[in-house]
């Protein structure tokens, strides 16, 4: 019995993780022959081991084992100098697998040999690597697996289409020359709920359904419970056989190092209820689990039989992120015509001035006005197609919310278009002019990467005019398609032809009938193909306000007769009831060519429409005058909507009366609605970025001296030994698109370097930023430096640390020369340049008669602190931890301070219902895509290195001893009761005490100084954000996995509610916060955790360099929680 029929009887048993059990077999080095890491070389260097981990699965019960080649493609087994034995590697591990089957199993309950193919360690999507090297090297570790012997070839993990497809492709064509197996595709759906390049579930339906695969599944990324919904998703749209082998649950620390919670028994029961209520006919383990959790899945599900599924396929098209159905509810399939450069004359004016990206706008916008795909055709007299549909391609393959009709004559253009796209695309189009030769170079592209075709009705007589011989022709392709190329009829949409009403010629007076009567009989006589019309064709030659009536009216008849759908731009169809009744009349006169009171039906329409007024949509719809069009793009954050109108502007105003009259106040406009808590910071941004554009655009226009002659200028510094560049910055958005200029000299800068620079520029202001408590001292020595220089110019701070307090008893009486104002955030600092540029002193805000709200656990009373025995750790020293799976640091992150702290979307005055709204509509997608950014291009890298050392309390300081050396750690005491320092939390003899540096790495800081560079402020702050958070995250990962390792963890994962009010033992204290402010220690960390190892290094101030980076001390007194002193 072969493995599918085997499978449609009775659920299949596969393996559980590969990894897991060889990372628990401890090898020797030697073993992976200087390869380390490389799993896959052990089928040579110690066959015995990977044939006993079959064994010991096939005896727990499985019917299905993998082969050890998850990562034995040459483009991986390079990294490890093996590309050369990608062959013997993969047919090696095959035999293996088979000698295991061989044993094992029996005539009557046969077992089967899967071959294991990952995703590799590239995105194609994300032009990591092309489709060509993926189909040539798949191709190689695909024929060794063959050779070997296996069952099945399973794809597993698949984190990009593209890449699936390439591997599918090149299973195609070495199973053509070799032999046939089933193909099983195995997704993994991120916490995120899309896979890893952002594809939802049914877009990777839509995507890989065509291909012919046997079974479809899911794998890996998270425990059984999270696949639930989907499963039902899948269960829902996958006719064929399923398959499902997720992860014994999340990671989480422990101390061996990572461990998955989900025991044999959970794991077990868990799958087995899906199975006894779902189709799913394949069911295993990923990551975590072991012969125990296949053994106990045996056992739970001996007695249940696979469910009938009931799914029916529904013909899909899909972009990168979702599918689109093609038989829309209500009909038609809108296909957008805008990015034609034949077409639209912008589209065309974009590629003849090689701007991609306005070429790329309007192709993408078209999602805004209801399509549901956009047709793509670069093709023009003197260009490049091939480079102008590469370049495109490259951006809609990633950024495309549309699936694309991939438009162009030339077969290689087609190719280009289909190697970038990892969506489901329709190829447009092949024929029978030429007797078949387009069709034999396109039709195989559209079998090899999955795509669907237009069939246009044209043969070797020229274009079809009457419904015979349209339905003649699409039979004949029809008929080409399905025997010849192995195409299916739901792949195909017919074109009847649209010929124009308009232009009197007579022969044409019935052309719509024709198409109208074709597209009825094609829906009849053809069984599953799709009909489509290139509609707008019907209307040529006429006037446009006719035009959008004749078209709708067109569009409604067509639709009743079958229509699937149309290439049109959908802005501009109206519904019947919106229209004129005798416009509809007279419309339908000419489409039927029927006499309209004895007149000629098309002499009749032309008279009905001359001289009448533009359409009342089309008055709604026009365009704002450009003054408001700019001021309302500005306070939108609309960058083209103000690009656009400047030039109208430009023509009747100067440049300065455009940027005093009218950006400015758009920008005063925004200050105000952010001030009243009606607009989010994000939104500011926008609107920031915007202005910025305008202001550029205008600058060639300026007279002489400048908008308004030269501009006060304020220079900003984050002060010495201080890293911390956000708040800064964004002072330097808004300040500086407000007509101000503003000189950024930077981070870490000495008060000698703000002085001179401050001479340089001329500057009227100086700002200074600093995050840490360290920092606001710093400003004093700062403040006292500049008076003892003879300085009197105003001076603005603000910082984390800072408060009108200590501004007003501290900084202010050191600087006694000039004015020292606190700004507590962008738009403070804007007011105060204001103020400074009409002649008058900035004031501070009054202090705050309310107590500070301050982190702190303790009552105003003295405190008891007991003694507490030591625990003992399972190691003394450090450990470097590098390898830390992203989304279980991802997991950690508390989206509510992320959202509203770090990113600043903020309910202020917006109805609870609106701020939902914005939540699930705005905000959550930008946080799942940024996240798959940051994984896509691993911009973090998460490594932590911690350690336990021996400490006692000496008075106030912490004393910790190690290897024959002595640190000394002193605390500031409370002054207020309890009188708490943090050495009270430790025994006088000896204690055991912990520290921690966690770190991303350099790429994000890296990554935010570009995108800052490129005024791209809001992704600029979103992602600095969310990097702040992470690492707070990761700080937390660690904290929980020295608990756990101290004996002290909690029995289960603690909620964020939990975690902020301290619902754990212990705590751990950041070096530059209130209860250890001192950053000197730093230098102690270092030299007993060596973070270097890391990459982590300490700057002259102390500070900790990634700037995504934290240190801190941990305490495991249960006494200990978060004070200020």
């Amino acid at each position: 019995m072969d493995l599918l029929a085997s499978a449609r009887k009775r659920i299949l048993l596969l393996d559980g993780a590969m990894g897991t059990e060889i990372q628990s077999l401890r090898l020797p080095d030697e073993a992976f022959d200087g390869k380390t890491g490389c799993n896959e070389i052990l089928v040579l260097t110690v066959p015995e081991k990977i044939r006993e981990i079959h064994l010991n699965y096939l005896r727990a019960g499985a019917d299905v084992i993998e082969t050890n080649t998850f990562g034995a493609n040459p483009l991986v087994l390079a990294e490890y100098g093996l590309a050369e034995k990608t062959e013997i590697i993969n047919e090696t591990a095959a035999r293996l697998a088979r000698e295991a089957v061989a044993e094992i199993g029996t005539a009557d309950r046969p077992r089967f040999v899967s071959g294991s193919i990952g995703p590799g360690t590239k995105l194609p999507t994300l032009g990591q690597i092309g489709y060509e090297e993926l189909f040539e090297n798949y191709s190689r570790q695909i024929a060794g697996l063959l050779d070997g012997g296996v069952d099945l070839l399973q794809i597993e993990t698949v984190q990009d289409l593209l890449q699936a497809k390439a591997v599918l492709a090149a299973a195609a064509a070495v199973m053509a020359r070799k032999r046939r197996v089933p193909l099983y595709v195995s997704v993994t759906i991120e916490q995120t709920g899309t896979l890893l390049t952002g594809t939802d579930l049914p877009g990777a339906i839509a995507i890989l359904e065509p291909f012919g695969i046997d079974i479809l599944g899911l794998n890996c990324a998270t425990g059984p419970l999270a696949m639930r919904p989907h499963l039902e998703t899948l269960a829902g749209l996958w006719p064929g056989l399923i398959g499902v082998y997720p992860n014994a649950g999340l990671p989480l620390p422990c101390a061996t190092g990572i461990c998955y919670p989900e025991s044999p028994e959970a794991f077990a029961q868990t799958l087995r209820r899906f199975l006894a209520e779902l189709p799913i006919h394949f069911v295993g383990g990923c990551c975590g689990t072991t012969p125990a959790h296949i053994r106990r899945l045996a056992a739970a599900i001996a007695e249940l039989q696979p469910l009938p599924s009931r799914a029916v396929a529904v013909p899909a098209l899909a972009s990168l992120f979702n599918a689109v159905t093609i038989r829309q509810d209500p009909p038609p399939l809108f296909v957008g015509e805008r990015a034609n450069a034949t077409g639209s004359k912008a589209f065309r004016d974009a590629l003849l001035a090689g701007d991609h990206d306005a070429a790329f706008e309007i192709l993408n916008e078209q999602a805004d006005y209801g399509s549901h795909a956009a047709d793509l055709s670069v093709a023009y007299a003197g260009q490049d197609e091939a480079a102008h549909m590469d370049a495109l391609m490259r951006r809609a393959a990633k950024e495309c919310r549309l699936p694309i009709f991939i438009d162009s004559n030339l077969s290689a253009v087609v190719e280009i278009a289909l190697r970038r796209y990892p969506g489901r695309a329709v190829i447009n189009s092949i024929n029978l002019e030429d007797g078949g030769k387009r069709a034999a170079a396109i039709c195989p592209l559209a079998r090899q990467f999955g795509a669907g075709i237009i069939c246009l009705t044209i043969d070797e007589d020229g274009m079809a005019m009457t419904a015979d011989r349209k339905v003649s022709i699409a039979k004949r392709l029809v008929e080409l398609c399905v025997r010849e190329y192995g195409l299916r009829p739901q792949d195909l949409f017919i074109d009847t032809l649209t010929f124009t009403i308009g232009s009197g010629d007579p022969s044409l007076r019935g052309a719509a009938v024709e198409t109208m009567e074709a597209i009825r009989r094609v829906k009849v006589e053809i069984p599953g193909v799709h009909c489509l019309l290139g509609l707008s064709n019907v209307s040529f030659g006429l006037s446009p306000k006719s035009r959008k009536v004749l078209n709708s009216v067109f569009l409604d008849c067509c639709l009743k007769v079958g229509l699937d759908a149309a290439i049109l731009n959908p802005k501009h169809i109206f519904p019947l009831a919106q229209l004129n009744e005798t416009d509809v009349e007279r419309a339908l006169d000419l489409i039927y060519a029927r006499s309209a009171d004895g007149r000629d039906p098309l002499e009749a329409f032309i008279n009905h429409f001359a001289g009448r007024p533009e359409l009342e949509d089309e008055k709604q719809t026009a365009a704002l005058p450009p003054a408001e069009a700019v001021f309302q793009g500005i306070t939108k954050g609309q960058t083209a909507l103000v690009l656009k109108n400047l030039p109208a502007l430009l023509a009747a105003r100067s440049a300065e009366d455009i940027l005093n009259d009218l950006l400015v106040p758009a920008m005063k406009q925004v200050g105000e609605w952010f001030g009243a808590g009606k607009m989010q910071l994000p939104f500011v941004l926008k609107s920031a970025e915007a202005m910025k554009r305008a202001v550029d655009a205008l600058k060639p226009h300026f007279g002489a001296a400048g908008p308004a002659g030269p501009a006060k200028k304020l220079l900003l510094a984050t002060v010495r030994g201080d890293v911390h560049d956000i708040g800064k910055n964004l002072v330097d958005i808004i300040v500086g698109n407000n007509g101000f200029a503003v000189a950024n000299i930077g981070i870490k800068v000495p008060v000698e370097v703000i002085m001179s620079e401050t001479k340089k520029q001329g500057a009227d202001a100086v700002g200074m930023s600093g995050l840490l408590v360290s920092s606001a001292l710093i400003m004093a020595e700062n403040l006292r430096a500049m008076t003892d220089a003879g300085l009197t110019l105003p001076v603005l701070v603000g910082g984390a640390a800072l408060t009108p307090e200590f501004v007003r008893d501290t900084l202010a009486p050191a600087y006694p020369n000039g004015t020292v104002t606190y700004c507590a955030d962008a738009f403070a600092g804007l007011q105060a340049m204001q103020e400074i540029a009409a002649g008058r002193s900035p004031v501070s805000p009054a202090p705050s008669t309310e107590s500070p709200l301050t982190r702190d656990s303790y009552a105003p009373e003295p405190l008891r602190i007991a003694r507490i025995e030591a625990p003992v750790p399972p190691f003394w020293g450090s450990r470097v931890t590098r390898s830390l799976p992203l989304d279980s640091v991802l997991s950690y992150v508390n989206k509510i301070a992320l959202f509203r702290g770090r990113w600043g979307y903020r309910r202020g005055d917006l109805p609870r219902d609106e701020f939902q709204r914005l939540m699930r509509t705005e905000v959550q997608p930008k946080f799942r895509e940024l996240v798959r950014v940051v994984k896509a291009e691993k911009l973090f890298a998460p490594q932590i290195v911690h350690g336990y050392f021996h400490g006692r309390a000496e008075g106030d300081a912490v004393v910790v001893e190690h290897e024959g050396r002595v640190w000394r750690f002193p605390f500031p005491r409370r002054r207020t009761e309890p009188r708490l320092c943090l050495a009270d939390f430790l025994r006088p003899d000896d204690d055991t005490v912990g520290f921690f540096v966690v770190t991303l790495g350099g790429a994000t800081a890296e990554r935010g100084r570009e995108i800052f560079a490129r005024h791209e402020y809001l992704d600029y702050f979103l992602l600095h954000g969310l990097a702040v958070e992470v690492t707070d995250a990761l700080a937390e990962y660690a904290h929980e996995t020295m608990r756990h390792e101290l004996g002290i963890g909690e029995p289960r994962r603690l909620n964020w509610q939990e975690l902020v009010t301290q619902k754990y033992r212990g705590s751990r204290y950041g070096f530059g916060y209130p209860a250890c402010p001192d950053l000197a220690a730093h230098r102690a960390v270092f030299d007993l955790l060596q973070p270097e190892r890391l990459g982590v290094e300490l700057a002259e101030s102390d500070q900790l360099v990634p700037e995504y980076s934290t240190a801190a001390i941990v305490l495991h007194h249960p006494q200990a929680k978060y004070f200020a002193v």
